[in-house]
């Protein structure tokens, strides 16, 4: 029998050793050598879901593989990022009992911050667990790689419209939630400045989904004096994520004024006129003016 102290390395090792024996009735002996290596606890992390978005709550998943020769109990997974930026809502995750070639799933409900910066980030988990084996306790540190998006913005707002001058008209806007979070309780508004003002500033969206788009419509008008040209609307957005209450960004869109259009020229009328009494004098010329007789 042959055993391994806890804590030796996992590489092959060879063993040697000498044994007596009797050969024809005289003593003898001769010395062996073979190869051992001790069966590592092993662990390994595959199938990260771990895409972030800056402002949003969201979750890493992924699986946990005993790739060792024992089973192994009691399995806990901790996450503990020293990034400020990544807030965990539940940091451990109790596995259970794994056996030899097991998988099982995880998940971690994380919050990424708002200054978070974009780009590719590397986290570890800690794993705990014991072996029925030996009897010991051991762990692993097992990393996995996350990618921190390009926000989108708050909104993705999109609108066109366009009014004559001195003519008030409806303008609308296209909000769509760009997110993974359902937005709730969102209370637009737009801001004009002259010459361009809103007769109905405001609106309000009960719920959009993530990628649900809704239109607003706002009352707007264009004083005489406005130039032919594009002016801009700007809004914003107070909405709620889950028990959090923000504003968006101000977005910037535009409205373009036109010059109202040139009345007709009652010149065609006028000649018109001219031409029937003309006539007119003319027959009574030649005719003579019954009213003189």
């Amino acid at each position: 029998m042959t055993s391994v102290a806890q804590g030796s390395l996992t590489e092959e090792m060879t063993v040697s050793g000498n044994v007596a024996f009797e050969n024809d009735g005289f003593p003898a002996e001769d010395s062996f050598r073979f190869g051992v290596s001790r069966t590592s606890n092993r662990l390994s992390v595959g199938n990260i879901d771990a895409d972030l978005s800056r402002g949003e709550e969201s979750t890493i998943t992924g699986t946990v593989t005993n790739t060792g020769g024992n089973t192994l109990q009691d399995l806990e997974l901790v996450f503990s990022p020293r990034n400020p930026e990544l807030t965990v809502k539940q940091s451990s995750y109790a596995v259970g009992d794994l056996q030899q070639g097991e998988e099982a799933r995880f998940e971690f409900p994380v919050e990424l911050s708002d200054d978070a910066e974009p780009g590719p980030r590397i986290y570890s988990l800690q794993a705990t667990y014991s072996n029925p084996s030996t009897g010991s306790k051991g762990s692993n540190s097992l990393s996995f790689s996350s990618t921190i998006a390009q926000s989108e913005g708050d909104f993705i707002v999109e609108a066109e419209g366009n009014v004559t001058a001195g003519s008030s008209t409806e303008y609308s806007i296209e909000v769509t939630n760009p997110s993974n979070s359902t937005y709730e309780d969102i209370d637009a508004r737009i801001f004009t400045s002259d010459p361009v003002s809103a007769d109905d500033d405001r609106a309000y969206i009960e719920e959009l989904a993530p990628g649900e788009s809704d239109e607003l419509t706002f009352e707007v008008s264009a004083s005489g004096e406005a130039l032919e040209k594009n002016y801009p609307i700007r809004s914003d957005f107070r909405y709620d994520v889950g028990s959090d209450s923000k504003l968006s960004d101000t977005y910037r869109t535009g409205l373009e004024v036109t010059a109202p259009e040139e009345s007709s020229s009652p010149l065609p009328l006028i000649l018109l006129v001219v031409v029937v009494a003309g006539a007119a004098g003319f027959y009574l010329y030649r005719n003579g003016n019954p009213l003189e007789e």
